[in-house]
């Protein structure tokens, strides 16, 4: 009878060590699989992140460009109304030069 009682306690010591085993085996599996979505959650953030950052960067570079074309126009037109001012100036100045001539030139004759 005592050996059918060690013999129960040993089969109740191999069945508790399966159940163990077992559940180290499920317990390893469900972290591993815990930690593939955990690296693939992260790996997704990441490239919405990445993603994020480089329309933002676009966004920002079509500013500055836009911001470079705008200067340049506007510094295009002040050449432009200054080049018109200039010729102004330079009729204007043709003008007294004729005047200044003709006024010189009556003035020689009287």
């Amino acid at each position: 009878m005592q050996s059918e009682v060690i013999e129960m306690i040993l089969e109740a010591e191999k069945s508790a060590d399966k159940i163990i085993l077992e559940a180290t085996k499920k317990a390893s599996k469900i972290i591993n699989e815990s930690q593939e979505q955990a690296a693939e959650t992260v790996r997704k953030a990441v490239a919405i992140e990445k993603e994020r950052v480089l329309e933002e960067v676009a966004k920002k570079k079509q500013a500055s460009e836009e911001r470079v074309r705008a200067y340049r126009e506007a510094k295009q037109n002040e050449l432009e109304n200054i080049s018109i001012h200039s010729e102004r100036v330079e009729q204007a100045a043709e003008e007294a030069f004729r005047e200044i001539l003709r006024v010189d030139f009556l003035e020689d004759k009287e």
